[in-house]
C-alpha cells in the first residue's frame, strides 16, 4: 500500500497544469476533445499529420499520460474545451 501511494505521489507530481501547455498544444488538445482525428485535426490548423502526432507526444510527456483518450478527459477536467 505504501508503494502504491510512492507511485501515486510521483504520478501526481508529473502531471502539468495547462499552463505548462503551449498555444499549439492547448489548441491540439481542444480539437482532440472534439473527437477530431490526426488528420482532421492537421487540416484545420493547416500543418502536417507527423507535426500532430509530434506535438501529442509532448503533450502526453508534459501532463504524465499515454493514451489519447486520457489526454482527452485531461483537458476537459481541467476546462481546456474548444470554444465553438
Amino acid at each position: 500500500m505504501i508503494v502504491y501511494s510512492e507511485q501515486q505521489s510521483n504520478w501526481e507530481m508529473k502531471m502539468a497544469s495547462f499552463t505548462d501547455l503551449t498555444p499549439r498544444e492547448l489548441e491540439i488538445l481542444q480539437l482532440l476533445t472534439e473527437g477530431k482525428t490526426n488528420k482532421a485535426i492537421a487540416t484545420e490548423i493547416y500543418i502536417s499529420e507527423k507535426t500532430v502526432e509530434f506535438h501529442l507526444d509532448h503533450i502526453y510527456s508534459k501532463i504524465g499520460l499515454r493514451t489519447r483518450l486520457m489526454a482527452g478527459v485531461w483537458a476537459i477536467q481541467h476546462g481546456i474545451e474548444r470554444k465553438n
